[in-house]
């Protein structure tokens, strides 16, 4: 039986990777895939989580035990490991459903957040779970964050999975060596003005971003390999050739959702943002 409201997924359209370093991020619930609070059997890796919520002051205690010991489980149909907070799903609903104090500052909340999803990644910016329990899109730029009531895509965004998972942790490892290079980390300041500068124009929806979307998916191309599966690699680069839509990462890349703008009506089985 559900005991609670759904959470949905979310979706980083702007700011992967560049978000670590304090750069602007474009984030925005994605309802198509949600999860819930059931009761059930006993579960070893959401009771882990629960115990290890416990160490983090602004959680109820006994409210946890008792979750624990009911075999309260989060029956969600977000995939793992595909970029779409399957993670922050999760930290959103355990913080709405066991934290004693939600009257937080925006950037108070973030950090709670954070935190209580370090469990999963080591180190979260805390946006993912912060999209997800607020339900609206955001910006977030180190400590700003702005709520975007009504978020206009014209439905010009679309996700394409790339048939197989990833592993966040890993790639982020992976980026952090890749900034030593002085070429890969000019690249990486020069991503994140391109970011601002998309964020920019949906925002104000005054300027035209096929322009600055094209060099954001031909940067990534040439950076970013790693992360960009053989599945995707030939779809991305007939993007980039034809002109007709743009692919970017969706996150950590390397596996899950992509990116898609532009037309892409021809690609089939695209999820129209």
């Amino acid at each position: 039986m559900q005991l609670s409201k759904s959470y949905s997924a979310k979706v980083l359209l702007f700011g992967e990777y560049t978000i670590i370093n304090g750069g602007m991020a474009l984030s925005m619930p994605c309802d198509t895939y949600s999860g819930y609070w059931e009761e059930a059997a006993p579960n070893e890796e959401i009771g882990s989580f629960l115990a290890y919520l416990k160490t983090i002051e602004g959680y109820g205690q006994e409210k946890l035990d008792n979750a624990i010991q009911n075999g309260l489980i989060f029956k969600s149909t977000i995939p793992l490991g595909y970029g779409l907070g399957s993670s922050g799903a999760l930290t959103a609903a355990a913080f709405d459903q066991f934290c004693t104090n939600k009257n937080l500052s925006l950037p108070e909340l973030k950090s709670i957040l954070a935190t209580s999803e370090n469990f999963f990644h080591g180190n979260s910016s805390g946006l993912d779970p912060l999209t997800i329990y607020l339900n609206e899109a955001l910006i977030v730029e180190d400590d700003r964050i702005e709520t975007i009531p009504e978020l206009q895509l014209h439905n010009k965004f679309a996700l394409i999975d790339s048939g197989q998972t990833r592993n966040t942790k890993t790639l982020v490892s992976y980026y952090s060596k890749q900034l030593q290079d002085p070429d890969f980390s000019n690249a990486i300041v020069h991503l994140n003005i391109l970011n601002e500068q998309a964020i920019n124009a949906i925002i104000s929806q005054d300027q035209d971003l096929k322009p600055i979307m094209a060099q954001i998916s031909q940067l990534q191309f040439n950076f970013f390999q790693h992360m960009i599966p053989d599945s995707v690699r030939d779809i991305w680069k007939r993007g980039l050739e034809s002109g007709e839509y743009f692919m970017k990462l969706s996150g950590a890349g390397g596996g899950g959702c992509f990116l898609v703008y532009g037309e892409f009506g021809g690609l089939g089985g695209v999820m129209i943002l």
